[in-house]
């Protein structure tokens, strides 16, 4: 739940989640996230909002995109 005692969206549980991840590796790294992702981030995919004003989708497909991405650089790096 968010401070209005909403439930969260999948894409604040995931944000959640990764901030945690990034904090139990590199707690600067962790900070940069959050920065950008709370401003830079939001303000370049707001064009991309639905009617619900969300940008969550876009977010989570470009995320999406950059990991298959860097899986498939890493992947064929190894062979």
């Amino acid at each position: 739940m968010n401070a209005r005692g909403k439930p969260l969206t999948e894409f604040e549980n995931f944000k959640a989640k990764f901030e945690q991840f990034l904090g139990e590796k590199d707690e600067e790294l962790k900070k940069e996230f959050e920065i950008k992702i709370d401003n830079q981030w939001t303000d370049f995919f707001w064009k991309y909002k639905d009617k619900n004003y969300l940008i969550d989708r876009a977010f989570m497909n470009y995320f999406y995109y950059i990991s298959e991405m860097l899986y498939n650089k890493k992947t064929s790096d190894s062979k």
